[in-house]
């Protein structure tokens, strides 16, 4: 899932990715270490 969130309230926020489970549940985060927004994404599979 792609998002936005502030690291500690007040902070600008910053474009973060999210994978979650079948259930729904948290599996992780990641965010840039810059003040961003997500305005398009591609999804291109791994290469195997």
């Amino acid at each position: 899932m792609l998002g936005t969130g502030e690291i500690t309230n007040g902070q600008q926020p910053r474009a973060t990715v999210t994978r979650l489970n079948a259930a729904g549940e948290l599996q992780w985060t990641l965010s840039l270490n810059i003040s961003s927004q997500w305005n398009d994404a591609v999804l291109t599979p791994a290469a195997i």
